[in-house]
């Protein structure tokens, strides 16, 4: 075994451990550089991507606050529609209420006009009645031998007498107006055909004819008593 004092030896093992330390040396330099340059890539990644978040993140923002600022214009829109409804729809039923009001007024007045009409209608047949009845009363009195006799509630009596040689009861037939045609209320004695009397009055409106049927019915009754 050589010894540890041999100079050579001593110089050979300097020599392969100065070797070995520069080796390891170079090796953990390199190795330290490669870390460097990785760890530097790695902050470079590292700050782009921070800054691409960052970026990320304002543009998150700013979309955030367009979206809260068309929210806020929708929001007012919408109110500003719902009262525009609101109005609409409180102007439609006023419009209503008063287009209801003019057709009332309307039909009121067609209703005014309408009973004018009748009350002047009814002036009228009224009147012609009345002058009708009038000469009944004359041509009653000469002809017939009929007394006319108005009683209460717009009712008529037509009085007959001397209806034969030995009768002189006074044959009565009570009459009246009611929905603006003749109608008979009470006949004494009865006839029997006074329907289709009263029916053809009715239609004819002429009240002498019946008048003169009627007389002749109370004739032929009181010469059969």
């Amino acid at each position: 075994m050589t010894s540890i004092k041999d100079f050579n030896t001593t110089l050979s093992f300097a020599k392969t451990r100065d070797d070995a330390y520069i080796s390891a040396m170079k090796d953990y330099k390199e190795d330290v550089t490669q870390q460097i340059h990785f760890h530097k890539q790695f902050l470079k990644l590292s700050r782009e991507e921070c800054y691409k978040i960052s970026a990320d993140r304002d543009v998150r923002i700013e979309n955030i606050g367009v979206v809260k600022k068309v929210l806020q214009q929708n929001n007012g829109l919408e109110q500003e529609l719902q009262r525009n409804t609101t109005d609409i729809v409180l102007e439609l039923k006023q419009k209503q209420m008063k287009k209801k009001m003019i057709i009332q007024k309307i039909e009121k007045l067609n209703e005014q006009a309408n009973s004018k009409e009748l009350m002047k209608s009814q002036y009228k047949e009224n009147k012609d009645r009345l002058k009708n009845l009038h000469h009944i009363r004359v041509f009653s009195q000469d002809q017939l031998q009929m007394e006319l006799r108005t009683i209460n509630d717009g009712k008529f009596q037509f009085v007959f007498r001397e209806l034969g040689p030995d009768n002189n009861s006074p044959f009565v037939i009570t009459m009246g107006i009611r929905n603006r045609l003749y109608q008979i209320v009470s006949c004494e004695p009865s006839i029997e055909c006074l329907p289709d009397l009263e029916r053809r009055l009715q239609e004819t409106n002429n009240l002498a004819v019946f008048l003169s049927n009627v007389r002749l019915q109370f004739v032929s009754r009181a010469r059969g008593m």
